[in-house]
């Protein structure tokens, strides 16, 4: 009789086992497909516009950011760029490198930038 009250106890099965930073992504990343329209119909906005600046959003997204892998590839477009036999390929390398760096310094100054604008529009 006891096997079948550890059937039914909710400990042993996790309905969702996601935590609550996956919850407040996922409707982050959804909020990034609706689309809001005006009184005449008329498409003026993203969902994610309503989201992005809220502090609960952002320090979830930093906090799903991968910095692992970051520092992974950015030490693989090192050894790229170190192990060049000749000047166009390095030169080509170090672009790469410097785009990769854009993108994440990019990626920061956009965190950086709807962490102090408050505005809402709805």
């Amino acid at each position: 009789m006891k096997h079948s009250n550890k059937i039914i106890n909710p400990s042993f099965l996790k309905i969702d086992d996601r935590s609550i930073s996956d919850l407040i992504n996922y409707a982050n990343n959804i909020s990034k497909e609706i689309i809001l329209h005006d009184n005449e119909n008329i498409p003026n906005s993203f969902l994610f516009d309503m989201f992005s600046n809220d502090e609960t959003f952002l320090i979830s997204e930093i906090l799903m950011f991968d910095i692992s892998s970051l520092k992974s590839d950015q030490i693989k477009y090192i050894k790229k760029h170190d192990s060049g036999n000749n000047i166009k390929i390095s030169v080509n390398n170090l672009l790469d490198y410097v785009e990769f760096n854009f993108h994440f310094f990019k990626t920061i100054n956009d965190w950086y930038n709807r962490s102090f604008n408050k505005r809402v529009q709805i």
